[in-house]
């Protein structure tokens, strides 16, 4: 079968990102619940890589698409020196958040801030939608934030003609419009890996469910260890 490739070289794009010894090694996002309330939570991994104990303040804030603010929460942290932490972060359960769904792809802006003192050490800004999906165990009804879905959908490799791999920015987010516009789709599988992260913010953006894998092919269910 030829239909999955794995290219060598650089094929997204590469960022440099300077920040201070004491900063935001990465943030995770979930939604412990969207209904009545929405709960936002996040476990924020805080790096202190200098010679000295770290203090300062620990913020999330949670932001809609207009710049107001929905909800916002900190803590304290301390870190000695050369270590690294995860903080849990859960802000206040809030009504009349507008929830994601393929029809109405809500999103908001969660904003991740560190602060040493009064100024800021490191900031992260991620865009976030608020959803809960459920499969019925019995019926094998796939649910979106409580109401049934009919789930359309196809597999998508993400080699292009001429190409391979290595396909602008543009591309990746066009390839998301084709799915969702001109094929009428409101899922799509990656084959068989991590597609480009512009490919899945246009999703996001759009409305259209990822099954989001990651590098494997033929290698699972073989067996029972």
């Amino acid at each position: 079968m030829l239909g999955y490739y794995l290219f060598g070289g650089i094929q997204r794009d590469v960022v440099l990102r300077v920040v201070d010894p004491f900063y935001i090694e990465r943030v995770f996002y979930s939604t412990g619940r969207v209904q009545p309330e929405a709960q936002i939570e996040a476990q924020i991994t805080v790096e202190n890589g200098g010679s000295d104990e770290a203090n300062g303040s620990l913020l999330l804030d949670l932001l809609a698409p207009d710049g107001t603010e929905a909800g916002s929460t900190q803590i304290q942290v301390k870190l000695p020196p050369g270590s690294t932490r995860d903080f849990r972060l859960s802000l206040a359960p809030r009504r009349g958040l507008r929830l994601w769904d393929v029809d109405r792809p809500n999103r908001y802006v969660a904003m991740a801030e560190l602060r040493r003192r009064s100024s800021v050490a490191d900031r992260q800004r991620t865009w976030i939608g608020i959803s809960a999906i459920q499969w019925d165990a019995q019926t094998g009804e796939f649910q979106l934030n409580g109401r049934a879905l009919k789930l359309r959908g196809m597999n998508r490799h993400q080699t292009f003609a001429y190409l391979g791999g290595d396909a602008p920015n543009r591309l990746q987010r066009r390839d998301a419009r084709i799915l969702k516009y001109q094929l009428g789709l409101n899922l799509v599988r990656s084959s068989h890996y991590p597609p480009d992260p512009e490919f899945l913010d246009e999703c996001d953006r759009i409305g259209l469910l990822v099954m989001d894998e990651f590098p494997s092919w033929q290698f699972i269910g073989k067996s029972q260890k």
